[in-house]
């Protein structure tokens, strides 16, 4: 049998591309995967269009504000890690790799008690609890960034790896990229996006300055809501059907790299995950 690594992230596109793109390679070197997730996020659409195994565990994060959540969510993480050892004892896999979001932590619960080696990777600069807590039993911690290192108690000394990009991004093409979008080869482009789930502040000072970009000759704006606030920034808008040639909605975007290599400019969050993105790419950001 071909040697099998187990990777889970859940939430974002920040957790999930990051190890995609671990995923990718593994992949290439001749491994199976199998990616644990939550089923009802984007990490099931992605994993699954990726071509990897899926497998989805129903938990949910504590909220600081709700007290007794932390009593469901302890829980429900106790049943997942439980469904996690009886399949890893089905087939133990050979090293699991995590990279952030409560649905990680039954995986690396998991792979404690069967003595599977832990890798765990932290993307953003301020760790999330779920790594915090499996840094403590991990056999190897990954980090982004340096400044992280002192807010993880890790087992072991951490490496700073950068944040792992898809080989995908490396082929990327301005052409291309504009192509897809039906955008012409001379016109200058926008793109705006807050992450995978949106930012709200950023749509609503886009928004407003609706006269003011759309006043600029051969300017097309990209402008990725979020599928919570693409209804809200539609309303907002209030786009004629000659604006909308110029300014392009999506509540998501599939092909970020080719999107980006399309781009003169970038107004974005500056998540750990995008910057990774814009910095491989080389898009001028205002962040």
């Amino acid at each position: 049998a071909l040697p099998i690594f187990v990777l889970s992230g859940g939430g974002t596109a920040g957790h999930i591309n990051p190890a995609l793109a671990v995923a990718d390679e593994l992949r290439g070197r001749g491994h199976d995967i199998l990616f644990f997730g939550t089923p009802d996020h984007i990490e099931a659409k992605l994993a699954v269009e990726a071509g990897f195994d899926f497998v989805g565990l129903k938990v949910s994060g504590f909220d600081k504000a709700r007290p007794w959540t932390l009593l469901s969510s302890t829980a429900k993480i106790a049943r997942a890690t439980n469904e996690v050892v009886s399949r890893f004892k089905t087939r133990r896999p050979d090293a699991v790799a995590t990279f952030g979001a409560y649905v990680s932590i039954p995986v690396g619960r998991a792979a404690g008690k069967l003595g599977v080696p832990l890798v765990i990777h932290e993307q953003n600069s301020v760790p999330g609890m779920a790594n915090a807590y499996l840094a403590k039993r991990a056999d190897a911690t990954a980090l982004t960034y340096e400044q992280s290192r002192s807010a993880l108690k890790s087992k072991t000394p951490a490496v700073v790896t950068g944040n792992p990009v898809r080989a995908s991004f490396e082929t990327c093409s301005r052409q291309a990229g504009r192509a897809l979008l039906g955008i012409p080869e001379d016109a200058l482009v926008l793109l705006v996006f807050g992450g995978s789930l949106g930012a709200r502040h950023l749509n609503t000072a886009v928004c407003a300055m609706k006269e003011r970009l759309l006043s600029l000759e051969g300017l097309h704006i990209i402008h990725s809501t979020g599928s919570l606030d693409y209804d809200s920034v539609c309303e907002q808008l209030m786009l004629s059907a000659e604006e909308k040639e110029r300014w392009h909605v999506l509540s998501y975007i599939d092909r970020m790299g080719d999107v980006l290599a399309a781009s003169d400019l970038v107004v974005s969050r500056a998540g750990a995950s995008s910057l990774a993105e814009i910095m491989t790419l080389g898009v001028p950001a205002v962040l």
